[in-house]
């Protein structure tokens, strides 16, 4: 019976491992922890110094088991979650002021990596930036929202000059538009500008199978209220270009 399952385990595992180098990557890329390929490597090396040990020999095929059970349903396609984001922002938040309920399911990551922070407006435009990263891997930049007094009306009219879509009323005399890469289906960058306030957002890696311009519109009429709520003094030249 122990000859068996060992010649079955060892079959499975041999085919876990030919695949390794395409089944890793692809776990490290949509977040997944990818620890369980080392672990079964080293139980296997285990179970070979016992080889003369039955029982301890079983107790590490069984364990091998377990590795393989749990790495094969981590590498299965996950659910999409096509919720629609929270009217309504809420806590908890990301760098102050982004929820996190609406940063999951519009990067279809559960735990980024966080760095920045976003400054509410009090007397003057509030300012910051707020980057979410792939936990595992290379850290792919997720999301990336920056709030500055760089707006400019004449900035985003040259990005509708060259295909961008208007986005619509989110804030009272805000201004802005999306665009869409048309080579990565789930990357989108959008600018809002409101006198010289101005607020960019990037979807580097948005939820595949998810609506991300939707999700950019619901995303900015969540945050932008209250990011921009001061406006500072109008630009002189609203007409004026600036680089992006």
């Amino acid at each position: 019976m122990i000859d068996q399952f060992e010649k079955a385990m060892g079959r499975a595992g041999e085919l876990l491992r030919r695949n390794e180098p395409l089944l890793r990557p692809a776990m490290e890329k949509v977040g997944l922890d990818a620890s369980a390929l080392n672990a079964m490597r080293k139980v296997e090396g285990w179970i070979r110094s016992r080889s003369h040990e039955p029982l301890a020999r079983m107790a590490g095929l069984l364990a091998c088991a377990l590795i393989l059970i749990a790495a094969c349903q981590q590498g299965r396609p996950l659910a999409v979650d096509t919720a629609p984001l929270p009217s309504v922002a809420g806590p908890p938040y990301l760098c102050n002021h982004v929820p996190e309920a609406a940063a999951r399911l519009m990067t279809g990551v559960r735990d980024p990596i966080v760095v920045g922070a976003l400054t509410e407006p009090r007397d003057e435009a509030g300012h910051g930036t707020c980057g979410l990263y792939q936990p595992a891997g290379e850290r792919v930049q997720l999301l990336r929202i920056t709030l500055d007094t760089g707006g400019i009306r004449g900035q985003v009219d040259e990005y509708l000059k060259d295909g961008g879509k208007p986005l619509p009323a989110i804030v009272p005399d805000g201004y802005g538009v999306y665009i869409k890469d048309p080579e990565q289906e789930t990357h989108i960058a959008a600018i809002l500008v409101r006198g010289k306030a101005r607020l960019l957002v990037d979807l580097g890696q948005g939820s595949t199978g998810r609506d991300s311009a939707g999700d950019m519109v619901a995303f900015l009429k969540l945050i932008a209220p209250k990011l921009l709520a001061v406006t500072g003094t109008p630009s002189s030249n609203p007409s004026q270009k600036t680089g992006s």
